[in-house]
């Protein structure tokens, strides 16, 4: 039997303002009925018996006020819970309303001193603060900030360094600004640059509605069902049938997961800390960086509850899902058992996982040695090739990228991730198009053997490009009859990313020696490792040779349950087929936005190439970024140029997430 769902009407003649709330209330799992003034209200009210009433207090014909006390009156059985929406209004209304129980919630940030305190002598000051919207002191500094850094013309420069007034006319989003109570004297397009955090901080109506289901202050009833609901979507297009005009945004698929308040410091807080704290170096996306503090599968949250597809998965690192229930389950049972001993001791853990990446691996791939990151594995696979090999060159590819120690910098191939320092340490990049470059490297760069070849099956941060498998299986034929062994960094395309495949190296019918994992392998938690031929490893045994962390308990409980959920949930198949579907819509996508110049990758680990009059469209890739997290989809870019978007989501996401994804592009992509 499906679940009974609550209606929640909305009750405002704004189409922008019906649009934003249909979105956040579908969001919070609520059926949406609309209606578009005071009698259309009332009459609705009596059919359909909301659980909830949205109401815009400016309403053609008959006031908020009014309308509440009327909607009132008719319940005969129990009374409806109001939000009155307020953007300017009496002080003398809002008491007069709160006092006569006719207004449960309104949405006005008190924001000066005299009227909050003549609310709180009017009315008992238990009731009158439970009554008034939480985040008062957060909405207030928000406008605040906003009504400062127009004064200052900050706007106007964050928008381009323009020094000239602000009189343009606000194009966008007047819903948003009019929800929380911020009234521009000067308007201008600039404002686009906070309405980020504008738009988070409209969700204390969606706060509010969490607060209501976990304290029970005001049940929303399920509605009956007996009654045709009218929704948001089809409310667009009846308006648009009609001649009206009324934005669609995208609207994130249903989830079931609420998360819990956040009750943690401020943004701003954070924000501060890290800049005081935190080593520069340590950047974060977007102009206005993103607050996540929530996580389930496919979905992130913000402080203010806001969620956001995730198209990165924490840079192509959690590869089941945010926060997967049974990977939980079981990391929690092991970190109430032991956490750490390290590897002088026993634990049945290490060698199970060992054991079970050697059953997913071709055969003679059969010996691990487990570490934290890509970074180390790499570090300790080049380490065992020239110990083994008795060579000490080694070739990379031109474009690649394999972690951010100092060792690992010589073998990234891109400037900007290249520190100014001695690093070379014998590594040699070749092209990755040319297969007859590896040998002519090999002639005039080196003694005339390398002890390793190491490559990315599909380049990750170099922008998802990579050779086919004619080069490959040439490549792997050349170095090794130069002395050399052959390196598959799987730290992104491991544990059936890339769809057709387990490993990314099985696509071009080739067979490593040295196999390095991480990211995916422990959805989350620092997990990598490094697996060989046995005669490979056992070059290791020459010295002592230890790394505190690798193997222990928590992060092996972890692994083993994310080989687990992959097999189970079937996710190498989704990112088969979900990542096919999804790389089709992009080339749909390709064919109709001349900025997309090219649609890259295997399953679910796909790339966006944005070009503008033949150059790399460095810009507007940042842009696009910054469009599509108001729209709700968070995307990574890459590429030399940072004019590719990178897509690589949880491999559990679904079709409908990817219907929602392109609909947030296509729309990013008119915007720009």
């Amino acid at each position: 039997m499906e679940e009974e769902k609550s209606l929640i009407l909305i009750v405002d003649d704004n189409p922008e303002n019906v649009r934003l709330l249909g979105m956040l209330i579908k969001d919070e799992g609520y059926l949406v009925g609309i209606a578009r003034d005071g009698e259309q209200a009332l009459e609705m009210a009596a059919q359909q018996r909301p659980g909830l009433v949205l109401l815009d207090v400016m309403m053609p014909g008959m006031d908020g006020f009014a309308v509440c006390a009327r909607l009132k009156e008719q319940a005969e059985t129990c009374a409806i819970p109001v939000i009155l929406l307020t953007a300017r209004v009496e002080s003398e209304d809002i008491i007069k309303g709160l006092e006569s129980g006719a207004v449960d919630y309104v949405t006005k940030p008190f924001n000066t001193p005299e009227l909050l305190a003549r609310v709180r002598t009017q009315l008992d000051l238990q009731q009158a603060m439970h009554k008034l919207v939480p985040a008062y002191d957060e909405l207030k500094a928000l406008k605040d900030k906003l009504l400062e850094a127009e004064r200052t013309k900050k706007l106007a420069e964050a928008a381009g360094g323009a020094s000239h007034e602000i009189n343009q006319p606000l194009q966008v989003n007047v819903g948003y600004l009019k929800l929380i109570g911020v009234e521009l004297e000067a308007k201008g397009s600039a404002v686009n640059e906070y309405l980020p955090e504008a738009l988070r901080a409209t969700d204390n109506i969606g706060q509010i509605l969490r607060n209501m289901k976990a304290v029970k202050q005001y049940e929303v009833q399920p509605y009956p069902g007996n009654t045709k609901i009218v929704n948001y979507m089809a409310a667009a297009q009846d308006g648009e049938r009609e001649g009206k005009t009324m934005s669609r945004e995208p609207v994130l698929p249903h989830c079931d997961y609420t998360p819990a308040p956040y009750v943690g410091p401020a943004r701003d807080e954070v924000l501060a800390l890290r800049a005081r704290y935190c080593n520069p170096a340590v950047f974060a996306y977007y102009k206005e960086p993103l607050m996540i503090v929530d996580g389930h599968m496919q979905y992130l949250f913000d402080e203010m509850g806001r969620r956001y597809l995730d198209l990165f998965a924490g840079i192509v690192t959690v590869s089941c899902g945010h926060c997967h229930p049974k990977i939980i389950a079981r990391t929690r049972e092991q970190m109430q058992r032991l956490q750490h001993t390290t590897t002088i001791y026993l634990n049945p853990l290490m060698g199970e996982l060992a054991r079970r990446l050697a059953e997913k691996l071709p055969a003679g791939l059969e010996v691990t040695y487990f570490v934290n990151s890509g970074s180390e594995a790499n570090d300790l696979a080049l380490m065992m090739a020239r110990l083994y090999s008795g060579h000490h060159d080694v070739l990379a590819l031109r474009n690649a990228y394999h972690g951010g120690t100092s060792s690992m910098q010589a073998l990234n191939s891109h400037h900007t991730w290249k520190y100014p320092l001695h690093h070379s340490n014998g590594v040699h990049h070749v092209s990755w198009e040319d297969a007859a470059d590896i040998e002519d490297t090999i002639r005039f760069s080196t003694p005339g053997h390398v002890a390793a070849f190491i490559a990315e099956p599909l380049q990750g941060v170099g922008g998802v490009v990579g050779a086919d498998a004619a080069y490959f299986q040439r490549a792997y034929e050349v170095v090794r009859a130069r002395g050399g062994l052959c390196i598959s960094d799987e730290v992104q395309t491991g544990f059936g990313r890339t769809g057709d495949s387990y490993w990314g190296f099985e696509r071009f019918g080739i067979v490593p020696d040295i196999v390095t994992m991480a990211k995916g392998l422990g959805n989350g938690v620092p997990l990598a490792a490094v697996t060989a031929r046995r005669e490979v490893a056992e070059t290791l045994k020459e010295r002592l040779h230890f790394n505190t962390f690798g193997g222990n308990p928590v992060s092996m409980a972890q692994g083993l349950a994310v080989l687990d959920v992959i097999e189970e949930e079937g996710l190498q198949e989704n990112a088969r087929v979900v990542g096919g579907y999804f790389k089709a819509g992009l080339e749909d996508l390709q064919t109709r936005h001349d900025l997309v110049s090219a649609v890259r990758g295997h399953g679910l680990m796909l790339g966006v190439e944005l070009i503008r009059d033949g150059q790399p469209a460095r810009m507007q890739a940042a842009e696009l970024l910054e469009r599509a997290r108001t729209l709700g989809v968070l995307l990574g870019k890459g590429g030399l140029d940072g004019n590719v978007l990178r897509i690589k989501p949880p491999l559990c996401i679904t079709r409908d997430d990817v219907d929602f994804a392109l609909r947030v592009l296509d729309q990013a992509l008119q915007d720009l």
